[in-house]
């Protein structure tokens, strides 16, 4: 029922134009009326515009996006934080600009039950794991690397069931 409520306020308030940093601050508000204090979510929106070249992007409490840029043979590392959903009624939120959007970047949303998950010796995929793999297939479509990441992952948890779930996007700009 926790996810419910977001994604009909989301689907509802998206249809009102407003900011990113609007949206959140709303969902926000009218989830603190449904959790208890025990109870929040972390939630990150972005938007691509390869025309423009600018990436949008405000977090509640999940990790920033990850970003490959193969031209530099580097990541770009973001900064930007907010407090999770449904804590504290009142947030607001802060919107992000990125502005060097370039075709062949690649960018990751993930939620950290990737990264922390835990193989049967007790290591972890860790985000250096997650960055090696963007960087060793960046050539590829974004399908392409959803793929091989999903393979390396099966690998590394050899039939261990994770604790929590393991969701990515990938884009990667034309």
């Amino acid at each position: 029922m926790l996810m419910a409520t977001p994604r009909g306020i989301l689907r509802s308030r998206c249809r009102i134009p407003g900011s990113l940093n609007e949206l959140l601050t709303h969902l926000n508000n009218e989830l603190v009326e449904d959790t208890g204090a025990d109870r929040f979510m972390t939630m990150l929106l972005m938007t691509i515009d390869a025309r423009r070249g600018e990436m949008r992007w405000v977090t509640a409490g999940h990790d920033v996006p990850i970003i490959y840029d193969p031209a530099e043979e580097s990541f770009i590392e973001l900064a930007g934080n907010g407090m999770s959903l449904g804590l504290k009624k009142g947030v607001v939120y802060k919107e992000h600009l990125y502005t060097d959007v370039r075709p062949g970047q690649v960018y990751m949303a993930l939620t950290d039950g990737l990264f922390e998950t835990f193989n049967k010796k007790g290591e972890m995929f860790g985000k250096d794991r997650v960055r090696k793999l963007i960087r060793d297939f960046a050539n590829q479509s974004a399908s392409k690397i959803i793929d091989r990441i999903n393979v390396e992952l099966s690998r590394f948890l050899g039939g261990t069931r994770p604790d929590d779930d393991l969701t990515f996007v990938i884009v990667k700009v034309l």
